[in-house]
């Protein structure tokens, strides 16, 4: 697995959950001896409520919105 996929999973999650659900990918990651993932995966930190909303809202809707960017 890598960051990106990682990262993204949590950054869906709601904030209060983040650091919980981080924490366990790098304990999984540590025991299947990826300890250089773990590390990275712990230095994600929790998105304010504000960023959270709007990867939110880029990824329900992302056509939209490249579409005004177009513009």
């Amino acid at each position: 697995m890598r960051l990106s996929d990682i990262a993204a999973e949590l950054y869906q999650l709601p904030p209060a959950d983040f650091v919980a659900a981080r924490d366990e990918h790098a304990r999984t990651l540590r025991r299947a001896g990826a300890r250089e993932l773990a590390e990275e995966v712990r230095r994600l930190r929790r998105p304010a409520l504000a960023a959270w909303l709007v990867n939110l809202l880029v990824g329900a809707e992302r056509p939209a919105l490249e579409e005004l960017v177009e513009v």
